[in-house]
């Protein structure tokens, strides 16, 4: 290199001048080169590189924040979730205990009935079972008979009215099934997810004019 193309900022050789038949006025390098050293021009460009040289430098940094900043947003993202995750789950097996007590106390109520309904029913056998026993005893004296039968009879009606209002309760005695709650269940089939990771912010938004962390 030789020569100088001041009006196109070229730097040539003899034969890139005659090849590309040139015909702007040429300098010698060596001619204008002559205290390059302490020019203006040099002295700009040496300041526009250190300009860069000190961009790139807090461009860097700024990516490391960056990264950091990243790495946080996600490890406070991960730790919500797992939050979101225990009340979730928390909430459910409070709505399920309830639930289960509820069944059970249900139960309870009408396993007592039941309860209630057999003793009834059983009295009500035992009895029978004394009226049928004297009824057998007496056959064979019709006086006897005569006189058990009429004093059962008041008895045995009795009996067959309790076991009428046994059956009768027995028709009223409440039966329950789950149903699944139509809101809560809609939740659970809901393709949308617990959350989502969305972008709230460009990425150089989380650092400031110096480098620095807003």
């Amino acid at each position: 290199m030789k020569y100088y193309c001041p009006t196109h900022g070229d730097l040539l050789c003899g034969d890139c001048i005659v090849k590309n038949n040139h015909t702007c006025k040429m300098e010698v390098i060596a001619d204008v080169s002559k205290g390059y050293g302490n020019s203006t021009e040099f002295k700009q460009h040496e300041v526009k590189l250190n300009t860069i040289t000190d961009k790139i430098s807090k461009t860097k940094h700024d990516i490391d924040l960056t990264a950091v900043s990243i790495d946080e947003a996600k490890k406070q993202s991960v730790k919500q979730v797992r939050k979101f995750q225990a009340e979730l789950i928390n909430t459910i097996n409070k709505m399920s205990d309830e639930v289960t007590t509820d069944i059970e106390a249900k139960a309870q109520t009408t396993h007592a009935i039941l309860s209630n309904l057999k003793t009834t029913s059983k009295t009500g056998e035992l009895e029978v079972h004394s009226m049928t026993n004297v009824i057998k005893n007496c056959k064979g004296n019709d006086v006897l008979l005569f006189i058990a039968t009429h004093r059962t009879k008041d008895i045995a009606k009795n009996v067959s009215n309790k076991i009428d209002e046994v059956e009768n309760a027995l028709e009223r005695v409440p039966t329950y099934k789950f149903s699944e709650n139509v809101q809560t269940k809609a939740l659970l089939q809901n393709s949308a997810g617990i959350g989502h990771y969305k972008q709230t912010l460009p990425s150089g938004a989380h650092t400031g004019k110096h480098g620095k962390l807003n």
